[in-house]
């Protein structure tokens, strides 16, 4: 899947939707440069898939899980959406956009019977690593919450 082709991600989450009990958004693109240093293009790219794209997606798989009334959407989010960093700032926007976005609505959802929440992760996770692993759990739990203890938002490291 191309998550810079938005339209394309949400094509793919309506194909999916009627079955879909978790979707999980984790696409971004780290790119280490700083807004001068960026073309107008990757900026672009960059927006689209760190937040158009991930909207996209919710909004295909909210229409679902709100007729079902159940599911939930789980955001990867990170520090740079807290405390940003000018020489990742693409990346920081879209952490950020992702938390306001997963702030924003989830008293609707959670009205609705849909959890939408951000993982909040504030350190460097190494594929197959220790850390891997307890970051999956931390969205279990997001997951498996009872749905009077939901929150919108959760941090790991």
């Amino acid at each position: 899947m191309d998550c810079r082709d938005s339209l394309q991600v949400a094509a793919l989450v309506a194909r999916c939707a009627g079955e879909l009990e978790v979707l999980h958004y984790n696409a971004a693109v780290v790119r280490a440069q700083s807004l001068q240093e960026q073309s107008l293009a990757s900026i672009a790219e960059d927006i689209e898939v760190d937040i158009a794209s991930a909207l996209v997606a919710v909004r295909q798989a909210s229409l679902a899980m709100v007729s079902r009334r159940g599911g939930s959407i789980l955001l990867t989010g990170g520090i740079l959406g807290v405390k940003p960093a000018s020489n990742l700032l693409t990346l920081s926007v879209g952490k950020a956009g992702l938390r306001c976005a997963a702030e924003a609505l989830f008293p609707d959802f959670a009205a609705q019977g849909v959890h939408i929440a951000v993982l909040t992760i504030g350190t460097g996770i190494a594929p197959g690593s220790k850390s891997a692993e307890a970051v999956g759990d931390a969205f279990w739990r997001l997951h498996a919450q009872p749905r009077d203890q939901w929150v919108w938002e959760a941090n790991y490291g």
